[in-house]
């Protein structure tokens, strides 16, 4: 009831196109866009990706933001409750991202807190993030942990309501989304295009941070020096882009190397670069560095990528990896994408 009535402007929608997943061989495989579906109208602009902001108007969760997005053709199938914690003045002090509690649905459910903590050595700007984890396969090894049907399907035929919402919560739902159905229905907005298999569409994190809400997660990201030897290698172009440039540096090593963590000996890898004269996005996290979101490696990159996690891994074996690590022999790993 705390809850006002949603309008298109509390909404992000968008519409996966072509792109490419890989098997659990490590091959890829090209995937068709949902506008190339013989079933789907042509020129249709239905929805495959939605994201909401919301807030709650109570003493308790008053300025306090929510995000709920949902979407087809992504990277990986993934239900969790993600809290970020506010960012205080003295996080300031060194680079880092507010820590964060994850409780994960599905699927390898579990519990995860994330915190960013220093790297051993003497150096204090030298912070990487970290994660405490308590996964249930690990947990409970053996055990069975009943699918959510299957549990859903057992409460109803004992009787068990716990697991369903009560008639006036049902009334309320349906006070806050329906005239946002209705308006997106009657508008037909046109949704923002994203290739199949990334982990958001382009312009989410955007529309989040305009909201007060923090989207990216604290392990995605890598990091470019503004400056070598005092002098700038990274320029400016204006909102979050930003340009590799050795006209002042003169011959180097063909680009910038991205780091795990705001320190230069601490390299993704020797070959991975983005090559003098192209762009990425990024945003300025101060003392010389700009902090760099990964979803997938950009076509301006040279060089292959490990992509590792900080998430606790489960015996399937499978789960995305986020963070970089130097490998002997390093290749992008995708994680699998749903439709």
């Amino acid at each position: 009831r705390a809850v006002r009535t949603l309008g298109l402007g509390d909404c992000f929608l968008g519409q996966y196109g072509a792109g490419q997943r890989m098997d659990g061989n490590g091959d890829m495989h090209a995937e068709p866009g949902y506008l190339e579906d013989s079933t789907v109208p042509t020129g249709s602009r239905c929805p495959t990706f939605a994201a909401l902001a919301l807030t709650v108007e109570n003493e308790r969760w008053r300025g306090v933001p929510f995000l709920m997005r949902a979407g087809k053709g992504l990277n990986e199938r993934l239900t969790e409750v993600v809290i970020t914690f506010k960012r205080r003045d003295y996080n300031s002090l060194l680079p880092s991202e507010p820590n964060q509690l994850i409780f994960r649905i599905q699927p390898d459910e579990g519990i995860f807190f994330k915190c960013i903590n220093k790297r051993p050595g003497w150096k204090q700007t030298n912070t990487a993030p970290v994660q405490m984890d308590m996964s249930y396969d690990r947990a409970f090894p053996g055990s069975y942990n009943a699918g959510a049907y299957e549990r859903m399907i057992l409460n109803a035929s004992v009787g068990d309501q716990s697991l369903f919402v009560g008639s006036e919560e049902l009334v309320e739902a349906w006070r806050i989304f329906t005239p946002l159905l209705d308006e997106i229905d009657a508008r037909q907005p046109q949704p923002v295009c994203y290739p199949f298999g990334v982990r958001a569409p382009d312009g989410l994190a955007q529309f989040a941070r305009e909201r007060g809400i923090i989207c990216d997660e604290a392990h995605e990201y890598y990091y470019l020096p503004k400056f070598i030897r005092g002098i700038p290698v990274l320029v400016w172009e204006g909102k979050d882009t930003w340009r590799a440039d050795n006209t002042k540096l003169g011959s180097h090593n063909g680009g910038l190397c991205f780091r795990k963590s705001t320190d230069m000996a601490d390299k993704a890898q020797e070959d991975f670069l983005l090559m003098y004269g192209t762009t990425t996005k990024g945003v300025d996290v101060g003392n010389g560095w700009v902090r760099v979101a990964h979803q997938t490696p950009p076509a301006n990159l040279f060089g292959s990528l490990r992509v590792d996690t900080h998430r606790a891994r489960s015996p399937s074996g499978w789960r995305p990896d986020i963070s970089f690590r130097d490998q002997p022999e390093a290749k992008v790993v995708t994680p699998r994408a749903t439709r």
